[in-house]
């Protein structure tokens, strides 16, 4: 079976120097978290949805300029069915 494009969005967000907890949401629900440490500047912030065949898994990035992509993967993968859904991740700094 084939799978499906990934569904993403994406913004442009400036973020201070320091550090954050970065966490991935699904319907209100919070999955994966890590902490990551950011410089200052202005980064792509983007997630997506990603198909595996008739089930979902959720990716998230962090791009800059010049440095690496950082990601954020959720590894459980879901049956969902049609509709739908509120997903994304948000950033909590430490400071």
């Amino acid at each position: 079976m084939a799978s499906d494009a990934p569904a993403c969005t994406s913004k442009s967000i400036y973020l201070a120097s320091g550090t954050y907890t970065w966490t991935e949401l699904w319907e209100g629900a919070q999955y994966a978290t890590r902490d990551i440490y950011l410089a200052a500047g202005t980064y792509t912030w983007k997630d997506c949805v990603v198909p595996y065949d008739g089930v979902y898994g959720q990716q998230s990035s962090l791009s800059r300029l010049g440095l690496p992509t950082a990601y954020l993967n959720d590894t459980n993968t879901v049956g969902w069915d049609r509709g739908t859904y509120v997903f994304g991740s948000l950033l909590d700094p430490h400071f």
